[in-house]
């Protein structure tokens, strides 16, 4: 196609002095053929009225009331509304049923919803959809829309006005790409690529027949995606890729994995993305312990005494249920590389092993025993901790 449609999902929850940047820089992009789907995860300040502004001056956008379950539910939402897809035309148009499959699986297992079950859970008026639902794949997980394009923007961060006809150029160049990513820069324009790209922020241009030897041959055996680029559906509809709910660090397996199951990846140096550093961002964390926290970590409430040891549990646990479904993975496409494996075990298992084995509230090390991933955590951390010692004897001798 020589003008592809492009969705841009963006999740928005309590925003409001970012978002109004984020949608100008979105609507004023120079490639117009956008369609523009805002999420809004459970917002108690202004935002959602700031969305629907937006909204009734650019009928390329589409919004999504939600009640509050994290940002990885607000993606996965996101993914079944873009245009051309079942869920959509079935609320929208004359599509009387909606395919569902397993979710994060090869399995080609289907069932049909109808729609009257679907309306159950969704009303509408104009371009703005309200659900009960926090988690859409409870209902559904679809096959997307064949060779559509798809990428994630941050509420509170912004994209360079030819970003996304940048990315668009190199899919007309390369008609075989499925994934093409750049560099990234902060709204501060200090350390440029500092949280993503690493070692390819080296090269000008980059690129590999599949993503899987990308990973191999950089040492990359967990790579986050979340803001770099543009991504075809038909990486996702390999495994009906989605986002991991219940966890933070969302965007690690999911962007392992994209990258293993795509057939076509572009690296491309040019800044595509200006992301905020902001204090109050969803995995920023005080010592006092707040009156209200997310829902998921209320459960952990308890265990603390501040927010900050609370906050670092979580997501140590976060980044070890994401090494699992990493795992799971190259398990299913029989990936035989060690260090792959190795690099799940020493990066997160290890870690968490190190600092929860005497506090391993969510009962994560028997799933790590099941997964036959450990067997004598005891021993792992005394043979760490002998290691520590024997690199640095100083520490032996270090005074309270």
């Amino acid at each position: 196609m020589e003008n592809p449609l492009v969705s841009i999902i963006i999740p928005i929850h309590n925003v409001e002095s970012y978002l109004a940047r984020c949608l100008q820089s979105i609507i004023n992009q120079t490639y117009k053929n956008l369609d523009i789907i805002l999420v809004d995860d459970g917002s108690t300040d202004n935002s959602l009225n700031i969305a629907l502004q937006y909204a009734q001056n650019d009928n390329r956008i589409l919004i999504i009331q939600k009640p509050n379950a994290l940002q990885s539910s607000a993606k996965n939402m996101g993914l079944e509304f873009i245009h051309g897809s079942e869920l959509r035309e079935c609320i929208f148009g004359n599509t009387t049923k909606v395919t569902s499959y397993t979710q994060n699986s090869f399995n080609e297992e289907s069932k049909i919803i109808d729609k009257e079950t679907i309306l159950k859970h969704f009303t509408t008026n104009n371009n703005h959809i309200k659900t009960n639902l926090e988690d859409i794949s409870t209902l559904l997980t679809q096959k997307l829309p064949e060779d559509s394009w798809i990428r994630f923007v941050d509420s509170d961060d912004y994209l360079p006005l030819d970003s996304i006809e940048r990315c668009v150029r190199e899919t007309q160049n390369n008609k075989h790409l499925e994934l093409v990513s750049h560099s990234i820069t902060n709204d501060n324009n200090t350390n440029t690529n500092d949280i993503t790209c690493d070692s390819l922020c080296r090269y000008e241009s980059l690129s590999y027949d599949n993503g899987l030897e990308m990973l191999k041959n950089h040492k990359k055996y967990i790579s986050s995606f979340c803001w770099q680029g543009i991504i075809n559906t038909n990486i996702l509809n390999r495994y009906n890729l989605r986002h991991q709910l219940g966890i933070y660090c969302e965007d690690l397996d999911f962007g392992t994995i994209l990258y293993a199951l795509c057939r076509g990846f572009l690296y491309k140096n040019f800044i595509g993305y200006i992301y905020t550093i902001r204090e109050n961002s969803t995995m920023h964390y005080t010592k006092t312990m707040p009156q209200k926290m997310p829902r998921i970590l209320e459960p952990l409430r308890g265990h603390f005494t501040n927010y900050k040891d609370l906050g670092e549990y979580f997501l140590s646990y976060s980044k070890v249920i994401a090494a699992l479904h990493i795992y799971r993975f190259y398990k299913q496409i029989n990936l035989q590389d060690k260090k792959a494996y190795k690099k799940l075990f020493t990066t997160y298992i290890l870690h968490y092993i190190l600092h929860y084995k005497n506090k391993d509230i969510l009962n994560l090390i028997n799933k790590l025993k099941e997964e036959k991933l450990i067997k004598y955590p005891r021993l792992i951390f005394l043979y760490s901790k002998a290691r520590e010692i024997y690199r640095h004897p100083s520490r032996i001798f270090k005074s309270n």
